[in-house]
């Protein structure tokens, strides 16, 4: 077959039109089609020459000239065009050129072998060109993956197309020429004159535009915006300030001017985004396939809270700038049904119609431009403060600055403790969640959260006893959560079907206990083992409070109703009812076989009772079974639980063997050894279509600490655990509130020492900051240790 046979053959078209998705980010950086093109090229030439009449000893036998060899033959084709599109894409954006050896690599590695061996073998091979071309793909990937661990090339996912479609930011601001900023600003609102001793750079002309945001504390009205065109910074910076002044409603606003918060956005080059067909061209057949896919091209356009966006038309026009979305919590709380990329655009490109009252129903009009762009973004958080001190944003946060220390860390874990002591009532109930942009404190409770928060605040207070940082607040720490455990008392009794003369104690939940599950049984217990020993509290009266009569009964009566709670297997029932029922599990609840393995060890090294230990073993054993199916995540509750087992049973390698294996599971998931497509995804884990959330990093943490001890213990190599540790903790003291990122709430105060639920989830719940002070604790043992080596 000659060259123009070979590039127009139908195989190799349908092949082009399967790499459609891929080429679609041609449209951004247009230097891909030649590549893409080259490998196209190279794989059908080299299909046809092995696998084609242009075989080097003129041809195949005629049985081979079939309907079904030729199908195979160019099915080969399409598969190597497919592929290589897709590699080269791939390797391009990471600006990787090395392993673009790595994709012919094997066909030429075919290629010399079988001229070595004068073609002996190729008529064997020939016969099986699409077997030939994934034993390739094969050997590429392991190439490609073995490389690449050890010298740090990207994981192979989607996360490459957002580096390749980014929009450009503005050059940033030192820090005089911020304060500079934030005083031409103030000047304006105040009528005094413009300061004039102004940095060089504001007096040259900027071809973008800016905008000036203020805020004030209040519940209502809380911000005003203005606007400036293209001109000298100085020039914007006085036309946004004036045109947010002339912006604000109510005549409170009239009196704050001297104390308004600053946030100045100076925009970088904006683009303007593809037409619809072309995404719904692409997205088309993704849907036929599997249905609705959380997946689109446009989520590559917008990284939430990074990307704003600008709708025009003739007539009208509106602008989101990158942080709305924070300032304004539109993606929070993240809801499992809509937590997408996909769906952040939705909520984001609604938010645009209504600003620039544009029809509804599309994501965006016929007629109208859509331009994406990124901002310099930065603030004066108090103004009454350190005079004209900035900070500068990312995602309307605060990066992390410089190393992670142990100051720091002690900083963190006392602030996550303050904002959880805060959130325990006179009830014993906790305030359960916040929404800082609305100041709400929402109307939801989960009772397993409630036990696994008294909990968190009884390992706060045994960590305070070894802490002397901490043990000021010790006792405060040990009165709420004996406070909060009295709620959990007031719940307890018998299970459904059972008496108080049968032993079972559970912690009640629905109407006569239809709900009760068995993850609040095993948080019960692992909070009252949790307690700090009586002995160890020097105040008598709290002292006292920390045990009641009849506890050992409780405690025994829980332990029971959790072995109840397990099948024969060593599943683990969600429900008390469908336990007694002793219906077949297909599927185990998330979380809550975990929860039970962990209180069973517990309590088995509380009591020695021979029973929980068994159990736990086959629960145990079960979960490093069950994880390893297709799709299951390894649950941080088992990892926690299989330290202790180890501990318990150091002549049996299973629990780990069974650490080891899950806990590269979630370190394999972190940024890095991902690549992080942006600066606040560092410590973070990826999550597919999704923005990164703490909660990961926070229960992960937990879980990867267990893994960790029983490296240290053993002698193991234990870097890995403690790189992943300390990388996760950086990321969640990062998304911690503190004064410079809570400037623009409602009330600021009130989220002081909360960490947020994700990059884009502005929200704080109690389960998140109790895990995450755990996860905090095992960063400051790994990197005390890392410090003695």
């Amino acid at each position: 077959m000659n060259l123009r046979a070979a590039v127009l053959h139908p195989a190799t078209a349908l092949g082009v039109l399967l790499v459609i998705p891929v080429l679609g980010a041609a449209r951004w950086r247009p230097d891909i089609v030649l590549l893409v093109l080259a490998q196209v090229l190279f794989c059908r030439l080299h299909v046809e020459r092995w696998f084609g009449a242009g075989r080097p000893d003129g041809g195949f036998p005629a049985a081979y000239d079939t309907l079904g060899k030729v199908l195979s033959r160019h099915g080969a084709g399409l598969l190597a065009t497919l592929l290589g599109a897709v590699a080269v894409v791939f390797v391009r954006a990471w600006d990787l050129w090395i392993p673009l050896l790595l994709i012919p690599g094997p066909a030429l590695m075919l290629d010399a072998v079988s001229e070595r061996f004068r073609y002996r073998f190729h008529p064997r091979y020939a016969r099986f060109p699409v077997l030939t071309m994934v034993l390739c793909l094969l050997i590429t990937l392991g190439g490609y993956r073995t490389i690449g661990e050890r010298i740090g090339w990207p994981d192979t996912n989607d996360d490459f197309l957002f580096p390749l479609r980014a929009s450009e930011a503005p050059e940033p601001l030192t820090e005089p020429e911020r304060r500079a900023a934030v005083r031409v600003v103030r000047a304006a609102l105040t009528g005094r004159d413009i300061p004039p001793d102004l940095p060089p750079r504001f007096a040259e002309p900027r071809q973008h535009r800016a905008w000036v945001t203020l805020f004030r504390t209040a519940r209502r009205g809380r911000m005003t915006r203005g606007e400036a065109a293209p001109g000298t910074l100085t020039e914007q910076l006085v036309a946004a300030a004036k045109d947010a002044q002339a912006n604000a409603t109510g005549r409170i606003w009239r009196r704050v001017w001297e104390d308004v918060r600053i946030q100045v956005d100076l925009a970088g080059p904006s683009q303007t985004l593809g037409a619809r067909w072309f995404r719904r061209a692409i997205r088309a057949p993704f849907d036929a396939i599997t249905g609705r896919m959380p997946w689109a091209f446009v989520q590559y356009d917008c990284e939430t809270g990074v990307d704003g966006f600008t709708l025009t038309d003739s007539e009208r026009s509106a602008t989101v700038l990158p942080a709305d979305v924070m300032l304004h919590g539109w993606t929070t709380p993240r809801k499992k049904t809509s937590r997408y990329r996909t769906h952040n655009w939705e909520r984001i490109s609604r938010e645009l119609r209504r600003r620039g009252s544009f029809e509804d129903g599309q994501p965006w009009p016929d007629g109208a431009t859509l331009q994406n762009f990124r901002t310099y973004s930065f603030a004066e958080p108090d103004p009454k403060g350190t005079p004209g001190r900035t900070v500068e944003l990312y995602r309307g946060n605060v990066l992390f600055d410089g190393a992670l220390t142990e100051e720091r860390l002690l900083d963190g874990i006392e602030a996550a403790g303050a904002w959880l002591l805060g959130t325990v009532e006179d009830d014993g109930k906790f305030d359960y969640e916040y929404f800082p942009t609305r100041d709400d404190h929402g109307r939801g409770y989960n009772e397993v959260r409630h036990a696994g928060s008294v909990y968190g605040l009884f390992y706060l207070g045994n960590m305070a006893a070894r802490e002397e940082r901490l043990r000021p607040q010790r006792a405060a720490y040990i009165a709420a959560g004996v406070k909060a455990m009295g709620r959990v008392y007031g719940m307890l009794g018998a299970p459904p079907g059972t008496t108080a003369d049968d032993g079972f104690v559970a912690f009640l939940e629905g109407k006569d206990g239809e709900r009760t599950n068995s993850g609040s049984q095993a948080l019960t217990m692992l909070s009252l083992l949790e307690r700090p020993s009586p002995d160890s509290v020097s105040d008598p009266a709290l002292s006292a409070s920390l045990r009641r009569p009849g506890d050992d009964a409780v405690i025994a009566g829980l332990a029971k109703t959790l072995i109840a709670m397990v099948d024969e297997r060593g599943w683990v029932y969600r429900r008390w009812t469908e336990a007694r029922a002793g219906e077949q599990m297909d599927h185990q609840p998330l979380y809550f076989p975990g929860e039970l393995l962990l209180a069973l060890v517990r309590y088995h090294e509380a009591t020695g009772d021979p029973e929980a230990l068994a159990v736990a073993k086959r629960v145990g054993r079960a979960q490093i079974h069950y994880t390893k199916r297709p799709f299951e995540i390894p649950d941080h509750w088992v990892m926690q639980a299989l330290d202790h087992l180890d501990a318990l049973d150091p002549d049996d390698p299973t629990w780990r063997e069974g650490a080891y294996w899950m806990g590269h599971d979630y370190a394999d998931e972190q940024f890095p050894p991902q690549v992080p497509h942006a600066p606040d995804y560092q410590g973070a884990y990826r999550r597919d279509l999704e923005i990164a959330r703490t909660t990961r990093a926070a229960s992960r943490g937990e879980a990867i600490g267990g893994v960790a001890r029983i490296a240290w213990r053993r002698g193991d190599p234990a870097e890995l655990w403690e790189r992943s540790l300390i990388g996760g903790a950086r990321h969640l003291i990062e998304q911690q509130y503190t004064a410079d990122n809570t400037f623009h709430f409602p009330d600021p105060e009130e989220t002081l020492g909360a960490i947020r639920m994700g990059l884009i989830d502005n929200h704080c719940r109690i389960d998140n900051n109790q895990h995450a002070i755990v996860a905090l604790d095992n960063a400051l043992e790994a990197l005390r240790r890392r410090a003695d080596q």
